[in-house]
């Protein structure tokens, strides 16, 4: 079932009235509507209290998320397009939502669940910002793989590749369920195999001699 954003501005701020109460920002639609008003407000509103509690709801739905949840989140916001065709994406900017953001934890949530965007643009954007926090960015990155438009994904790989060269190896290891995923489609298999595969064995094998066992199953598959 395809979810369509199609609110004014008004229905905006009747939704924000409600962004605080728990069960609505753990809905998965709820996500998707932060995400979105914390764009629309963000333009013409630079000091947006709407802005200010949108980031802080979707912080706190990714601090609750596990692999599992986030990936399933990812594949809930397929399900989602938006039919204001006024906006024109192509010029939206980011910038302005990230000046808001108080801590690094709402710009990483932000430009995390942005990178879900029904937009390719927006998308886009999301991907190639978060190379700027290499230590936390790999999951979202490679759920962006094998995005259906073809900048985005390769965006997402660019990205990548400047992540992979400077984060931590706990991190590396800890996005491992996320590749898996990646690795299920087809889009960037020759990217996932030559560019990332072939260097997280020595990086895993490195924390399993430091005596770290690895429980989860998706993570061991990849070592």
């Amino acid at each position: 079932m395809v979810m369509l954003w199609i609110f004014s501005k008004q229905a905006w701020r009747r939704e924000g009235a409600h962004i605080t109460k728990p069960a609505w920002t753990l809905y998965p639609t709820g996500i998707s509507v932060c995400c979105h008003m914390c764009t629309v407000f963000s333009q013409t509103e630079p000091a947006s209290d709407f802005v200010w509690k949108a980031l802080e709801a979707c912080t706190k739905v990714y601090w609750e998320l596990n692999a599992a949840r986030l990936i399933r989140l990812e594949e809930q916001f397929r399900q989602t397009t938006s039919v204001e065709w006024s906006i024109n994406w192509k010029g939206i900017s980011i910038l302005p939502v990230l000046r808001q953001c108080v801590t690094e934890e709402q710009r990483i949530a932000f430009l995390g669940f942005g990178s879900f965007h029904p937009n390719g643009y927006y998308r886009q954007r999301c991907a190639e910002a978060l190379a700027d926090y290499p230590n936390v960015a790999l999951p979202f990155l490679f759920l962006r793989l094998n995005d259906w438009v073809s900048p985005v994904g390769g965006a997402a790989q660019i990205a990548c590749k400047t992540v992979l060269e400077t984060c931590h190896t706990e991190a590396m290891l800890s996005a491992l369920p996320y590749l898996q995923k990646a690795k299920a489609g087809s889009r960037s298999k020759q990217f996932v195999s030559e560019q990332i595969s072939r260097p997280l064995p020595t990086a895993c094998g490195n924390l399993i001699i430091s005596h770290i066992w690895i429980r989860r199953l998706s993570v061991r598959k990849q070592c």
